[in-house]
C-alpha cells in the first residue's frame, strides 16, 4: 500500500515502489516532463527500483528547473505577443476616426459604411466570422469571414479588412465566406 495524502493505492508486486513514489511526488498533471519522465522510468524499469533518494530528489530538482525555464519562456512569449498587441492597436488607431477608435474601445467593434456602394459593416475584434453586414437600422443582415492567410495579430486583421471594405469592396464579395 502505499499512501499519499488522503488517498491509498495498492502498488501491484510487479510494479517499483520507488517509481510510484516518484510519480507522485513529480505531479501528474501539471508537469509534461515529469509525467514523460515517470511514464519512460515506469514501463522501462519493471520490478528493480532505479532511483535512491539522492536520485529521486536530483530528478525532482532537474525537473523543477525545467519547469521554472518554461514558465520564464511563456512569461517571455506574454511579453513579445503584449508589445505585438500595443503595436497593433496604434496602427488601428491611426486608420479609425475618433468615433470608431471610441466605438471599439466602448464596444469591441467599429463600424464603417463604404463610399462606393453605401454598405454599412461591423467589424469586431476576431480573426474570423468578425464582420456584420449591417441593413439601414442597424441590424445584422449577413455575416463575413475573409482575413490575411498568415496569423497577425486581431487588430492587423481590423485593419486590414477595413482598408479592404473601404477600397476593394467587389473583391472582398468574391473572397469572403457568408453566414
Amino acid at each position: 500500500m502505499v499512501q499519499y495524502g488522503s488517498t491509498t493505492s495498492t502498488v501491484s508486486s510487479g510494479t517499483s515502489v520507488t517509481t510510484w513514489n516518484y510519480w507522485i511526488t513529480a505531479g501528474t498533471t501539471t508537469t509534461t516532463t515529469a509525467t514523460s519522465s515517470v511514464w519512460h522510468i515506469w514501463t522501462t524499469c519493471g520490478t528493480t527500483p532505479i532511483l535512491s533518494e539522492k536520485e529521486l530528489l536530483e530528478a525532482q530538482r532537474v525537473i523543477a528547473a525545467q519547469e521554472r525555464e518554461a514558465a520564464a519562456r511563456q512569461e517571455q512569449e506574454r511579453a513579445v505577443h503584449a508589445e505585438r498587441e500595443k503595436k497593433a492597436r496604434l496602427l488601428l488607431k491611426e486608420l479609425l476616426t475618433e468615433q470608431q477608435n471610441k466605438q471599439l474601445d466602448d464596444n469591441g467593434f467599429f463600424e464603417l459604411t463604404t463610399v462606393n456602394s453605401g454598405n454599412r459593416y461591423r467589424v469586431w475584434r476576431e480573426r474570423s466570422r468578425n464582420i456584420e453586414l449591417l441593413d439601414k437600422e442597424g441590424k445584422r443582415v449577413n455575416r463575413l469571414c475573409f482575413h490575411p492567410k498568415d496569423y497577425v495579430h486581431d487588430y492587423d486583421t481590423m485593419a486590414a479588412q477595413k482598408l479592404m471594405l473601404e477600397y476593394d469592396e467587389e473583391e472582398v464579395k468574391k473572397v469572403a465566406n457568408y453566414s
